[in-house]
């Protein structure tokens, strides 16, 4: 297994909730223009996105909190944003192209359902109704044309039942959301991390970039610092790591010769001593 914070499959899913949070929240919600917004590689797990700009400089830890619970749809009501019961006889459903949540939600019923197997749709559906879950699936490109249409047919889908409704809503909110540091976001006391500094847990550099770079961008690549020489050093036990495209270990009570970069990623960990 990959050590926790040189976890690959981690560092690509904190990457796509990276443009997740610019192109779905801060830009065409918030406002905000790519200057306005500044990127760095945390050096560690993640990614650190700073918005510069004087509409946010006054914010206090409340009004942060306002801004993390609407990124993260935190006690979202999605009624209030036209996801009820009675939205088969609304004059103005929600659609796909709709602002906020509530374009966001219908989208994320479309995405949900342009993907569903029969295991995904039969969880949605109470016992008495899970026979009718081949149905649906079978029915699936007629749902989505459904919900392309202008104005959109909910009426398609609230066949099925309140429940069904509901799951699908829930299903939606689950892939639209956005995972951000709760507690990064509304301490206005914490200090933050300089970009192009190092990270004293990894040695990896916490490294500033654009958003057109970080579709390309690998730290476990790019952002290592100390590319030549080596050390040895004894290693009580870690597991494989990967870095600069190449994988170490594991080890176990072993005397090894490492990368620089990779000695000290495991000496900063506590896994392994200079010999």
């Amino acid at each position: 297994s990959e050590s926790f914070y040189l976890c690959r499959s981690c560092l690509e899913a904190a990457k796509d909730e990276v443009f997740k949070l610019v192109e779905e929240f801060l830009m065409p919600d918030f406002g905000f223009s790519s200057n306005e917004i500044h990127l760095a590689c945390s050096g560690r797990r993640g990614y650190h996105l700073h918005v510069e700009s004087e509409a946010v400089k006054e914010l206090d830890q409340y009004a942060r909190r306002e801004v993390v619970d609407y990124v993260k749809a935190v006690s979202i009501k999605p009624e209030v944003h036209g996801f009820h019961l009675a939205v088969k006889g609304s004059y103005t459903p929600p659609s796909l192209d709709n602002p906020g949540w509530r374009g966001r939600i219908a989208r994320g019923i479309y995405s949900f359902l342009s993907r569903a197997s029969l295991e995904d749709l039969v969880a949605l559906l109470p016992p008495s109704r899970r026979h009718e879950a081949e149905a649906i699936l079978a029915s699936k490109d007629i749902l989505l044309k459904a919900i392309e249409s202008s104005p959109p047919r909910w009426a398609a889908l609230l066949k099925y039942g309140r429940r069904f409704w509901e799951g699908l809503i829930a299903k939606a909110v689950e892939l639209q959301h956005c995972e951000i540091d709760e507690r990064v976001t509304t301490d206005i006391r914490r200090l933050i991390r300089m970009p192009g500094s190092l990270h004293g847990a990894t040695g990896l550099i916490a490294m500033p970039l654009t958003l057109n770079e970080l579709d390309t961008f690998d730290p476990l690549r790019d952002a290592v610092a100390f590319r030549e020489g080596e050390v040895k050093v004894y290693v009580e036990e870690a597991p494989e790591i990967s870095l600069m495209e190449m994988s170490f270990g594991p080890y176990k009570n072993s005397k090894v010769r490492l990368p620089s970069a990779v000695a000290l990623y495991l000496l900063r960990a506590g896994l392994a001593r200079l010999v």
